[in-house]
């Protein structure tokens, strides 16, 4: 389906992959995606940040078992995480390519 739209395969980061890199929990890591979706310049980049820390599930169940400030230190770790998909989707939109992020 891809060679008949006339498209290829990019950068796919997943922290499963086992590259150092794909952890976006670092600053140094998004940095280093933020130049490569400049530098490659995808026409279209799907997002998808991990969505546990925001589900009911978690909050009804495991916050209670959290302390305020460990709360606080996944809701953080978790924002950031969502905000770097989002930089990634405005990233595309200045440039006039397109983005999609599921949640």
């Amino acid at each position: 389906m891809v060679a008949q739209l006339n498209l290829r395969v990019g950068l796919a980061v997943d922290i499963v992959s086992g590259d150092p890199r794909h952890d976006l929990a670092k600053p140094e890591n998004r940095a280093w995606l933020y130049s490569e979706i400049e530098r490659r310049r995808p026409r279209f980049a799907f997002t998808c940040s991990p969505c546990t820390f925001f589900s009911a599930f978690t909050y009804m169940w495991n916050r209670k078992k959290m302390s305020h400030d460990k709360y606080m230190q996944k809701y953080n770790e978790a924002t950031e995480l969502y905000m770097c998909g989002m930089t990634v989707c405005q990233m595309q939109s200045a440039r006039g390519d397109g983005s999609g992020h599921e949640h």
